[in-house]
C-alpha cells in the first residue's frame, strides 16, 4: 500500500479524521479494508482553516494567548497535537497498489503447463491494478513461456508494464510497440510474472502460456490452424485455452473451418482437458462449404461459411472423427 496522508482535529468529544490518498482526493471508488495497518499522518493546514466546535479547553487556550502567555501546542484543535502515528482499525481504503493478484484473469495452471492473462483479458484491463503470480513447472525442467498477446498502453514502461523474474535472469519491462519476444527459453523450473497498471485508457493487457521443456512445440490458446502450412504436424496446448476469447467454427464429424483455435477446437472435440492440456496431432484437409457449430465439452462452436481448408484431430495415427 503507498502512502496515506490523515488530516486530522479535535472536538469536545474526541478526534475526527479525514483521509486522503496521495493520489489526491478520496477514493470511494477504490475502497478496500486495512485492518491494523500503522500509517503515518500529519496535520493539514486546510483543516486548521476549517470552523472547530467551541469547548472549554480552546477557550482557555484563547485567554492565556491573548494574556502573552507562550503558544500553546495543539491550538489547531482542542488540546494536544496531532499524533505522527496512528493504528488504523477498520479504514477503508484502496489506493493505486492493491492485492497482488487482484488485475489477474482466471488462471489455469496444472503441474506441467498453464494459462494466464490479465484482467478481463481481451477487454480493457483496470486502472490501478497488479497482477503477480509465480508460476513453475517439475524439479529438474526448463520453463518455457509464449508470450499470445501485448497490448499495453504505455510507450515508457513507466506505470503499465509487464515484466518476468527468474532467479536468475529478468525480462522485460514490456510495454508499447517495443518487440516482444515471442519465446522466453528459462534456465530455471519456476519464475514470477509481474504486470501492474495505473491511469490509462485503452490495451488488452497481455496473455502467456508456459509448459516445461519436456513440450518444446508449446503454442499459445491464440493460436489458430491457418498460422500453419503442413499437411500435418503436432503441437502441444497448455492448459487453460477453454474460457480464452476467441471463434472456432465445425465439429468433430465434419472438421473446422481453418480460422478456428486450435486448442479450443481440441478440448472442443475432447482430444484433450482443458485442465490438462495436451498433445495435438493435426491435418489439414480441403476446406467445406459451411460449417456446423455444435455445443460439446463445455464450448459452443459456431457456425461457419465456405473456406479453403479445415482441420480435423488425429490420435495414434487414427482421425478423431466420424467421416
Amino acid at each position: 500500500l503507498s502512502e496515506i496522508h490523515a488530516w486530522g482535529r479535535r472536538s469536545c468529544c474526541g478526534r475526527s479524521w479525514v483521509l486522503r490518498s496521495r493520489f489526491g482526493g478520496f477514493p470511494f471508488g477504490r475502497i478496500r479494508s486495512l485492518e491494523g495497518r500503522r500509517v503515518s499522518v500529519r496535520p493539514s493546514h486546510r483543516q486548521a482553516r476549517r470552523p472547530l466546535p467551541p469547548c472549554k479547553e480552546r477557550e482557555k487556550q484563547r485567554a492565556a494567548a491573548r494574556e502573552g502567555s507562550r503558544e500553546v501546542p495543539g491550538a489547531m484543535g482542542c488540546g494536544g497535537a496531532a499524533p505522527a502515528v496512528l493504528l488504523l482499525l477498520p479504514v477503508l481504503l484502496r489506493s493505486g497498489a492493491e492485492k497482488l493478484e487482484d488485475g489477474c484473469g482466471p488462471v489455469i495452471i496444472h503441474q506441467d503447463s498453464g494459462t494466464l492473462a490479465s484482467k478481463d483479458y481481451p477487454g480493457t484491463y483496470p486502472n490501478y491494478t497488479v497482477c503477480e503470480r509465480r508460476i513453475q513447472v517439475p524439479q529438474g525442467k526448463r520453463l518455457i513461456i509464449k508470450i499470445g498477446d501485448l497490448d499495453i498502453e504505455s510507450q515508457r514502461c513507466d506505470s503499465d508494464y509487464l515484466i518476468i523474474r527468474s532467479p536468475t535472469t529478468v525480462h522485460g519491462p514490456y510495454c508499447g510497440n517495443m518487440p516482444v519476444p515471442k519465446e522466453i527459453i528459462l534456465d530455471s523450473n519456476a519464475a514470477t510474472v509481474h504486470f501492474e497498471s495505473r491511469s490509462h485508457v485503452s490495451g488488452r493487457g497481455f496473455l502467456l502460456s508456459f509448459a516445461s521443456s519436456d513440450h518444446p512445440d508449446l503454442i499459445t490458446c491464440l493460436e489458430r490452424a491457418n498460422y500453419h502450412v503442413e499437411a500435418e504436424y503436432s503441437r502441444y496446448c497448455p492448459a487453460g485455452c477453454r474460457e480464452i476469447a476467441g471463434d472456432i467454427s465445425g465439429n468433430i464429424v465434419e472438421g473446422y473451418r481453418d480460422t478456428s483455435l486450435l486448442c479450443k477446437s481440441a478440448i472442443h472435440a475432447g482430444v484433450i482437458a482443458d485442465e490438462l492440456g495436451g498433445q495435438i496431432i493435426v491435418i489439414q484437409q480441403k476446406g467445406a462449404s459451411r460449417y456446423q457449430g455444435i455445443l460439446a465439452n463445455g464450448i459452443h462452436s459456431q457456425d461457419g461459411s465456405l473456406s479453403e481448408k479445415r482441420f480435423i484431430f488425429t490420435s495414434n495415427g487414427k482421425k478423431c472423427s466420424f467421416i
